[in-house]
């Protein structure tokens, strides 16, 4: 059903009722919906700011939980070091997709080793950061109840600290992540509607966080440094979440040996526990691989 004239789908989000989906292309999003049972669409979502010829660098998607919003962030590129991100929600329920709030940019630093910048600032080296690859990860918290103040929670693979947890009112004051190492290589949402809080692992660090949106604090749930040792750091060896509710998450890897590792961290009394099932074997027989 795509046009032969739309450009690289850079994202995909599937909403949690299944009925929306939505394509991240860069400049624009596709949004299909299902109504009636038929797959319908796409309708396109312009950013309410005209990017003119910026590039785009990076585009994230995420649906709320209860599937009446989608949120697009959108990383553009002012400079070699400065970039901006946009981040606009929409409401998807109903007949209509129309625009509920445009947030005021997000300014980001980045610092990259390449050919043209091959030898970064000595306080970047010594650290021993790598390319910054923007955005990781974007969602909505707080957005079933009126009540509650609505957040806005993004994460990114950045040297420099960055604001994440933006208040949906425009002009509110940013908070940054309230983290020694600001690079963040994904997040998983919790699946409760009015959870405040979310999960996080640290690039390059093997460390599962819990963080709270609400005052930007983290608590260390799991370290698997030893469990993930010898592991290459490429994109499809990085770990992946998801988030049960707010004291159960679950992580799982590829290992060393062509495995699947599956570790689920349960908070109880106070403290987390980890429990691991190798999921390899599942895999291969399922796939018709074994």
């Amino acid at each position: 059903m795509l046009d032969e004239s739309t450009p690289v789908v850079l994202t995909l989000a599937l909403a949690p009722d299944g009925a929306n989906i939505a394509l991240g292309c860069g400049s624009f999003t596709l949004v299909y919906r299902v109504l009636n049972s038929e797959l319908r669409g796409p309708w396109k979502l312009s950013p309410p700011t005209d990017l003119g010829n910026r590039a785009v660098r990076v585009h994230k998607l995420n649906f709320s939980i209860d599937s009446k919003r989608l949120i697009s962030s959108i990383q553009v590129e002012k400079n070699s070091h400065k970039h901006a991100v946009y981040v606009a929600i929409w409401t998807c329920f109903g007949a209509d997709l129309t625009l509920e709030s445009q947030l005021d940019p997000v300014s980001l630093t980045v610092v990259r080793v390449s050919a043209s910048n091959p030898d970064p600032p000595l306080t970047d080296k010594i650290q021993g950061y790598a390319d910054d690859t923007g955005l990781s990860s974007i969602s909505l918290v707080g957005h079933a109840d009126s009540r509650l103040i609505q957040q806005v929670f993004l994460t990114a693979v950045l040297s420099k600290p960055y604001p994440s947890t933006l208040f949906v009112t425009p002009g509110s004051k940013s908070k940054h992540l309230d983290l020694p190492d600001a690079r963040i290589d994904t997040a998983a949402q919790s699946q409760s509607d009015g959870s405040s809080h979310l999960f996080a692992v640290r690039s390059g660090r093997h460390k599962i966080i819990r963080v709270d949106v609400r005052n930007g604090t983290a608590e260390l749930v799991a370290n698997f440094s030893a469990d993930r040792k010898g592991i290459h750091q490429t994109k499809e060896d990085k770990m992946s979440l998801s988030m049960e509710g707010s004291d159960t998450v679950n992580c799982i890897w590829r290992t060393a040996d062509e495995g699947l590792a599956l570790k689920t961290s349960v908070l109880a009394n106070g403290k987390w526990t980890c429990t691991t099932r190798e999921l390899g074997g599942v895999f291969r027989q399922l796939s018709g691989m074994a």
